[in-house]
C-alpha cells in the first residue's frame, strides 16, 4: 500500500520506523525514532479513514485547537472539540468515527519508556476539557518542542524534560478537572479493573476470565465484580469486544494479508468456521465483507 493510501494515524505512528534516528521534517511535522510531533494536521485530515482501526505503539498527547472529531479509544467513544486534551497510553486501539473538515489537533507521540518513569500516563485514556487560558498554557509546551525539533535537538535531554514537564502539568490539572479519576485510583477494585482493561488491550486477547484473574493475582469472582462495578460491563463482554477488534485489526492490516485460519488462531477463535460465526454474531457481517469495506 502506498503511503498516500494509508490512514493518517497509521502514517504518523509508523514513519518513525522508516526514519529511524534521522529527524524527518515535513512542514511543521517531525518524525524520528520513537518520537513524532504533529503541529499541522492539514495534510492528513482529508485522508482520514473512518472506522479503520489501528494500534498506537507509543504514548501520545493530543490537544485540539480547532474543529471537532469523534474518536474511539479502546472501544470507548470520545467527543473532541477545541480545548480537548487527551492523554493516550501506548497500545491503545484507535478508530476515527467522524472528523470535521477543519479538525486541527496538535499531537506528540513518544516511546512509553522514554520519560514516563513516574507512571503519569496511567492505564486509561484521560480526556479533559481545558479553559482557553489553560489551553494556551498547554500549547506553549508544544511550541517549545517544535523549537527544539526545528533545531534537531530531540535526543539531548531537553525534549525529555519538556515531555516530563507536560505530563506533570497534565497530572496536576486533571486533579481539578477529573477529581473522580484520582479518587478512584485509591480503590483497589478500580485499579484491578483499570489494569484488566490495560492488559486486555495491550496483548493478543485470550477468551478466558480465569487467565486475566491469574495475571492480576485475584480470583475470577473478584475480577468479575470489580470490572462490572467500575465499567458497567462484565469481563467476558470486554474480552469478546476486544477479540472483535483484534480480528478487525488483522483483517485490515496494511502490511500483510492474514487468512481466516491464521486470524482464528491469533484471535483465539479455534477455527475459521468458528471465527466467521463469532464475528458475524457481534458485527452483523462476515469477516470477508468487513475486509472488503477497506480495500
Amino acid at each position: 500500500m502506498n503511503r498516500e493510501d494509508r490512514s493518517p494515524l497509521y502514517e504518523i505512528d509508523n514513519l518513525v520506523r522508516e526514519t529511524m534516528t534521522v529527524l524527518d521534517r515535513r512542514g511543521r511535522n517531525y518524525f524520528s525514532e520513537h518520537f513524532s510531533l504533529i503541529m499541522d494536521f492539514t495534510p492528513y485530515v482529508e485522508r482520514v479513514v473512518i472506522d479503520k482501526l489501528m494500534r498506537t505503539p507509543n504514548h501520545r498527547i493530543i490537544l485540539v485547537r480547532q474543529g471537532s472529531a469523534t474518536i474511539s479509544f479502546n472501544m470507548e467513544s470520545h467527543q473532541l472539540r477545541r480545548g480537548s486534551m487527551v492523554l493516550v497510553p501506548a497500545n491503545t486501539i484507535i478508530s476515527m468515527r467522524d472528523v470535521s473538515p477543519d479538525y486541527g489537533p496538535i499531537d506528540v507521540s513518544f516511546l512509553s519508556s522514554r520519560v514516563d518513569s513516574m507512571g503519569l500516563v496511567g492505564y486509561k485514556v484521560l480526556q479533559m476539557q481545558l479553559s482557553e487560558k489553560e489551553m494556551k498554557t498547554m500549547q506553549n509546551y508544544y511550541t517549545l518542542m517544535e523549537a527544539l525539533a526545528e533545531k534537531g535537538e530531540i535526543s539531548n535531554g531537553s525534549m525529555d524534560f519538556l515531555l516530563m514537564s507536560l505530563l506533570v502539568h497534565i497530572h496536576e490539572v486533571s486533579k481539578d478537572l477529573c477529581p473522580e479519576r484520582w479518587q478512584l485510583r485509591t480503590n483497589k477494585a478500580c485499579e484491578v479493573a483499570d489494569k484488566f482493561l490495560y492488559i486486555l488491550n495491550s496483548e493478543v486477547p485470550v477468551r478466558s476470565v480465569d487467565h486475566y484473574a491469574g495475571m492480576l493475582s485475584v480470583t475470577p469472582v473478584y475480577l468479575r465484580n470489580a470490572v462490572s462495578k467500575f465499567t458497567g460491563h462484565t469481563p467476558s463482554k470486554w474480552i469478546s469486544e476486544r477479540i472483535v477488534r483484534e480480528i478487525q485489526l488483522l483483517l485490515t492490516d496494511s502490511e500483510r494479508y492474514y487468512g481466516l485460519e491464521e486470524i482464528a488462531e491469533k484471535a483465539d477463535c479455534g477455527s475459521a468456521q468458528q471465527l466467521v460465526k463469532f464475528f458475524k454474531k457481534h458485527t452483523g457481517i462476515t469477516p470477508n465483507a468487513y475486509r472488503k469495506k477497506f480495500q
